[in-house]
Formats: C-alpha cells, sequence, structure tokens
C-alpha cells in the first residue's frame, strides 16, 4: 500500500536531499514567516529545480494535504500548512486557512522584507525561548528579528499597510512606550540594541514616512524604512 506521502516524498531529489528534508524545509519557512510562495521556495530552497518544477511539486504537496494554496496575486498562489502538516507538526488548525486582506499583507511582507535584508525572523516560540527576560503577558511576539550585523539588534518588523504617514511614529512610540514597562527592555534602549523597522511599497512613500518621523521621532529607538514594492501588488495604499 503506498500512502500520499510517499507518493510526494520518496524519491530522492538531483542533489540528493530527499523530498522529506526538502518539504520540511518549506513547512519550516511557512512556521517563521506565516507563508511561502512557489517563488520563495525556489530561491531558497531548491535553486537547482527549476520553478517549473518547483511549482509541480507544490500541487503534489498540496494535493497530499501538506500545503493550502490560495489566491495571492494575480496567477500567483501564497500557501500555508495543509490540514496533514498540521495534525504531524501538531499546529493550530487556523494556521491551516486564509489569512484575512491586511494579515495577508504584513505576512507577504515579513516574508520578502526578512529575505532580502539582513535580518533572522524569529518564530514567537523562539523568542519566548531566547528571550524570556523580555516576554510578557497577551503580547505578541510573532515579528521580532535579529539583525544579522555586529552588533546584532534585536528588532520589531512593522509592515506599512498604506494609511497616513502621520499615524506610525504614534504607533512607534506607542510600542518604546509599552515595552519600556519590562526591564530587559529598557536594558536594551539603553545600549542601543533594539530597533524598529517598517517596510513600506514605495520610495515616495518611504519619504512620507521619513518626513513624519523627523516632525515626531522616537527617541529611545531608531526607526530605519525600507523598500519592499511587491505589496503594491496587493493593492497597498498610499495614505
Amino acid at each position: 500500500m503506498t500512502t500520499n506521502d510517499e507518493n510526494t516524498t520518496s524519491q530522492p531529489l538531483p542533489d540528493g536531499l530527499d523530498t522529506l528534508a526538502r518539504r520540511d524545509a518549506v513547512l519550516d519557512r511557512i512556521d517563521r514567516f506565516g507563508m511561502t510562495t512557489v517563488a520563495d521556495t525556489h530561491k531558497h530552497v531548491c535553486p537547482e529545480i527549476t520553478l517549473g518544477g518547483t511549482r509541480k511539486w507544490f500541487e503534489r504537496l498540496a494535493a497530499a494535504g501538506w500545503l493550502n494554496a490560495f489566491p495571492l496575486i494575480e496567477r500567483e498562489n501564497y500557501y500555508v500548512a495543509g490540514l496533514e502538516a498540521v495534525r504531524t507538526r501538531n499546529l493550530h488548525p487556523r494556521k491551516a486557512k486564509a489569512f484575512g486582506p491586511l494579515a495577508k499583507v504584513t505576512a507577504y511582507g515579513t516574508m520578502l522584507y526578512c529575505t532580502r535584508y539582513r535580518v533572522r525572523k524569529i518564530t514567537a516560540q523562539e523568542f519566548r525561548t531566547d528571550f524570556p527576560e523580555l516576554c510578557r503577558e497577551h503580547t505578541n511576539e510573532a515579528h521580532y528579528f535579529i539583525e544579522q550585523a555586529t552588533p546584532a539588534r534585536l528588532g520589531l518588523l512593522l509592515i506599512d499597510h498604506g494609511a497616513d504617514a502621520r499615524r506610525l511614529p504614534a504607533k512607534a512610540r506607542k510600542i518604546i512606550r509599552e515595552r519600556g514597562q519590562v526591564p530587559g527592555f529598557r536594558k536594551l534602549f539603553a545600549a542601543d540594541l533594539f530597533v524598529i523597522s517598517i517596510a513600506c511599497t514605495s520610495p515616495n512613500r518611504a519619504k512620507k514616512l521619513l518626513k513624519a518621523f523627523r516632525k515626531k521621532p522616537c527617541h529611545l529607538a531608531e526607526v530605519t524604512i525600507e523598500t519592499v514594492s511587491e505589496l503594491l501588488q496587493l493593492n497597498v495604499m498610499e495614505g
């Protein structure tokens, strides 16, 4: 008897890495960023396979229940964990569901930002394990990263959804104010080891945000602003 899992994972791949390991690498990326795409996996997991080959492999994984596909942009899907992955990895069932419009922008922007710039996205579980002194009750710990630089600062990533640019400084100051209640965060602020990074849609949008932060700066943490132009494909407006 042959299971769906065996149909999709038993054959060795061209570089000798078996498909079990490669499938796990895809699921690990989904766990880290919230989603993946065929292009993301082709570039970062299996560059020796053609883009078309990666797409066909994803179709087989989806048919076997390891991935769920949902529309991203025209003729392109994003992928989250399928029900088989939820079962075997003991994930919450919501991990297999589609994102709402704003959450989709956040996950897509996070994936692109963290793979394009010199940062290492850390999962909520990694944050709780590696930085217990920074954890607070009833907070979302899914948007932190570590800069791949010396010194390595802890960062919090914000994905710009196109609201009035003048609202972002207030949001950043609120982040600093709330975390300033935690002694561990105060130490990071004092040592200049915490940064807030904002991913926006275009250089023009970045100029608006920079202007807003010059008027109302964050004094306890650096704010960096980078462009992820693909967010425009998700109809993110530039308010």
